[in-house]
């Protein structure tokens, strides 16, 4: 099932962060930064969080999200209009999916893309970490007729 989260319920996204964390280097996943701000987030009605959840069962890799429901997947996304040409913009925060049900993640980015235009959006954006599954997000990513936009350097100042 796929469903918004409440602003109440981020902080049970965190074991399925940290999980997706173990996959990068290049991010910094602070839980005690990351619920309050999306929190906020929510609470202003800019952003809105998908969750994807499934009956639990044995072995599950993070604790039940409600009871007999295990999160699976989460993704999270920013609305704003879009500086340069003013359209209405939906742009993925984070797409976390636990690493032994990937392929069930496809449903969060099919219902992120008809929420986004059912809430006016013209377009998403969806981002790609260079050192996580960058080759595969790409061949998916354009598999389901995304463009590349353009690429991001990072340095610590």
């Amino acid at each position: 099932m796929i469903r918004e989260a409440k602003a109440e319920e981020i902080v049970r996204l965190v074991p399925l962060g940290k999980l997706f964390m173990l996959e990068t280097e290049q991010l910094d996943f602070r839980p005690e930064v990351f619920v309050p701000n999306l929190e906020k987030i929510l609470a202003s009605g800019a952003g809105t969080v998908l969750v994807q959840t499934e009956e639990t069962r044995d072995g599950a890799h993070v604790p039940p999200f409600e009871e007999g429901e295990t999160i699976i997947g989460a993704l999270g996304w920013l609305e704003f209009p879009d500086l340069w040409s003013g359209e209405r913009t939906a742009q993925e925060l984070f797409w976390f999916v636990d690493p032994g049900r990937r392929g069930r993640g496809m449903w969060l980015l099919k219902k992120f893309e008809k929420m986004a235009r059912e809430h006016g959006c013209r377009r998403v954006i969806m981002t790609c970490l260079e050192d996580s599954m960058a080759r595969d997000l790409n061949i998916l990513y354009l598999a389901f007729g995304y463009q590349p936009l353009e690429r991001n350097y990072v340095k610590g100042v």
